[in-house]
């Protein structure tokens, strides 16, 4: 996804994609509920446990459709299905994006998850917000900061998923790039590190991995 700009749909639409594809590495396949099905007008009930739940979607661009969640005997919260056009275009035509849904006011236990509606509904977990040392170890970095496209709001939304995921139990750690020299760590294309570029990258990365 191009997240050059400031735009607060897009920011928006990164930060749950984001969320989403962190929590989907850093828990383990087994502690999710593979659905992987699309919903057209229809109602699945799935049960987890925990007293945080998550709820991984695919949204599509230009999407007007939603759907509902509604967990043992609340009263439903409604979403939207997909995103204004060209709110998730990338550089590969891709139009759609992951999205997480995290409910977090249940006392542990076992509940009754119900989704209602018109969306690709794709897995569920259920977390205790208690740390598992044996559970898959995810690293996030910053973007390289070059503020005239508007990269220090993203570098902030990645921060704070790191955070939230990291109050959830979830073995996700942040690290930040240092700035990048333009003339001297950027390809000539604005977007590609150079050799002096990827090994500030790797040092980011191996510095808070030895620290973890």
């Amino acid at each position: 996804m191009w997240i050059y700009g400031t735009n607060p749909v897009k920011q928006r639409v990164f930060q749950s994609a984001h969320l989403a594809e962190l929590a989907w590495l850093a828990i383990p396949e087994g502690h999710k509920i593979h659905v992987m099905r699309k919903l057209t007008n229809e109602e699945i009930t799935v049960n987890a446990t925990g007293s945080i739940l998550y709820i991984g979607v695919t949204i599509e661009e230009a999407n007007e459709g939603t759907f509902s969640v509604s967990v043992d005997d609340e009263a439903p919260t409604h979403y939207a299905a997909g995103a204004p056009k060209g709110m998730i275009a990338t550089h590969l035509g891709r139009t759609s994006a992951p999205a997480l849904i995290r409910i977090s006011h249940f006392p542990a236990g076992s509940h009754f998850v119900c989704i209602r509606g018109t969306v690709q509904l794709d897995w569920i977990a259920g977390l205790s917000g208690e740390r598992h040392p044996g559970w898959p170890s995810v690293y996030a970095s910053s973007v390289p900061p070059n503020a005239r496209y508007g990269d220090d709001g993203y570098s902030q939304i990645i921060a704070r998923n790191v955070g939230l995921l990291r109050h959830d139990g979830l073995n996700v750690s942040f690290t930040e790039i240092p700035k990048f020299d333009l003339k001297n760590d950027i390809a000539e294309d604005k977007a590609h590190p150079l050799d002096s570029g990827f090994a500030k990258i790797f040092r980011a990365f191996h510095d808070v991995v030895e620290r973890n």
